[in-house]
């Protein structure tokens, strides 16, 4: 899609997305005996995750230095057809998810794995980003 446009710093993110699966275990073991019973304390700590995911992939697409692979695609696309990043942001969270649900009923004759919070976070990561964009810097 890049062609041309594609610079080497773009395979800098195979070791920053090593580093990030290390900090996302390192959280996980922090984390791990934290257990929110009711439904409306995991939806708000849903929405926490979000604001925070987005806060960070606005930090990311601003410093423009190194993406990781979900948020390069959706800067590729983006910047190919000359669309806003926020929408291109939930157009491809969406079909990742979406490709997700394909695969868990073709793999496993079953959605597993996807809920309401992923399908939520598609959509709410993006919408969220695109409100930094306006409001911050």
């Amino acid at each position: 899609m890049l062609r041309r446009n594609y610079r080497l710093v773009y395979l800098a993110q195979l070791p920053a997305v090593f580093l990030l699966g290390l900090f996302i275990d390192m959280i996980m073991n922090v984390i791990s005996n934290l257990y929110i019973s009711s439904y409306v304390g995991q939806m708000a700590l849903c929405i926490f995750s979000c604001i925070a995911i987005a806060f960070g992939v606005f930090l990311e697409v601003k410093a423009k230095i190194i993406y990781l692979p979900g948020e390069g695609l959706a800067m590729a696309i983006s910047n190919t057809f000359k669309k806003e990043f926020g929408k291109t942001k939930i157009g491809v969270d969406v079909s990742m998810v979406a490709v997700g649900i394909l695969s868990s009923f073709i793999f496993l004759h079953q959605v597993q794995g996807i809920r309401e919070g992923t399908i939520f976070a598609a959509v709410l990561v993006g919408s969220i980003v695109k409100v930094f964009n306006k409001t911050l810097l």
